[in-house]
């Protein structure tokens, strides 16, 4: 059989990637009709601590390096959350950097599935059910962008310059009629704020006014309501904010500053969560930006989290994150490593002893040595 690597997957006419939700956690997933078995990673066996039990006969496993793995434990019965149908499948353990699982050819033939390659989507079609589909994720160039000088030293180099147009292609938003609840309160979602500043803003007291006047060539202007920049301005408004929700607080919903998060067991709940939440803002002039809003989700991330009926779990941007990040050369470098992945450690079994040889370059005076303690455990 044959593994691929993530490049070639998002490259591939036979593959579809996403995160699912597999062992009671958010996994990035790969389905491939070329590879023959469905693997899991020796990383998300530990990070979700399932048991495993021996394959019974050695696997040879081809990578496009060339190289040959052996595997020779599986995880029996995993079970995992595909467009909210519940599937089992069994998983060789394998040593995987790009992927958490791999979905193979058995499976898929199983489950009655093919990929449509055009659409990047997996069809599953299960006999005597109605068919399901599951999106994938497209592969999005991220533009490098350079400066000028550095373009015009490139060309003078024989470097090619080639001018091409781009057009932003058009998305089709949601409207707030649309959404349930949300229609009853479109006063709450104004595109455009009335005559600036208003009287609902969160004033400057008086005698503080002066204190931020700026000079600007046609004269010197005052701020009288409130804005981010300010020392101590956020945690106003997260004051504020506190007292306008404190009856919701860790109830129906919990606020952080201008992000308001109201969770829910059933849709009728969600219903009247929503609407109290809404009608205070109606009650206090407060808004929001409906573009900026998600309503109705089964899954949020919030504050660098992934929020489910599943629980809490790590945004997998933020685990991408991590596992990309370079080595380390200097304190200051590993200070924002170990800030990054200091802010899961709660996720993370025995984090403290895990990051003290790393923790340990950090300490004044010490000559900053990368041993292989350090690189373990990095």
């Amino acid at each position: 059989m044959y593994a691929t690597t993530r490049q070639e997957a998002e490259n591939s006419n036979t593959a579809v990637t996403n995160t699912l939700s597999i062992l009671g956690y958010y996994a990035w997933v790969l389905f491939d009709s070329g590879t023959t078995h469905s693997f899991i990673s020796t990383n998300l066996v530990k990070h979700a601590r399932v048991e495993v039990e021996p394959l019974g006969y050695g696997l040879s496993v081809g990578t496009p390096a060339g190289v040959s793995m052996e595997a020779f434990e599986r995880v029996k019965d995993s079970q995992l959350c595909v467009s909210n149908h519940m599937m089992n499948v069994m998983l060789i353990v394998l040593i995987m950097t790009n992927f958490d699982v791999i979905l193979g050819m058995k499976w898929l033939a199983k489950n009655h599935a093919s990929i449509d390659c055009f659409n990047k989507e997996v069809v599953f079609r299960p006999p005597g059910q109605p068919s399901f589909k599951f999106k994938g994720t497209r592969v999005e160039m991220v533009p490098k962008i350079i400066s000028a000088l550095k373009a015009r030293r490139m060309l003078s180099q024989g470097d090619w310059g080639i001018l091409a147009h781009v057009v932003e292609l058009g998305r089709t938003e949601a409207s707030i009629n649309s959404v349930p609840v949300v229609r009853e309160f479109a006063d709450v979602f104004l595109e455009d704020l009335p005559s600036l500043p208003p009287d609902w803003e969160l004033r400057i007291k008086e005698s503080d006014i002066p204190k931020i006047a700026f000079r600007t060539r046609y004269g010197h202007y005052e701020f009288r309501v409130m804005l981010f920049g300010l020392t101590n301005a956020s945690a106003t408004f997260m004051g504020w904010m506190n007292e306008v929700f404190k009856e919701f607080l860790d109830s129906i919903m919990i606020v952080f500053i201008n992000d308001i998060l109201v969770y829910y067991k059933t849709k009728e709940q969600h219903k009247k969560h929503l609407r109290k939440v809404l009608t205070t803002l109606r009650m206090n002039k407060l808004f929001a930006k409906f573009c900026k809003c998600e309503l109705w989700a089964k899954q949020i991330g919030f504050l660098g989290h992934v929020v489910s009926h599943m629980g809490i779990t790590i945004d997998p941007a933020k685990i991408e994150a991590v596992k990309n990040w370079p080595r380390p050369t200097t304190v200051t470098e590993v200070q924002s490593f170990l800030g990054l992945a200091g802010y899961y450690r709660q996720f993370v079994q025995g984090f403290s002893k895990i990051a003290t040889p790393l923790t340990g370059l950090t300490k004044k005076g010490k000559l900053f040595t990368w041993n292989d303690q350090c690189e373990d455990n990095f």
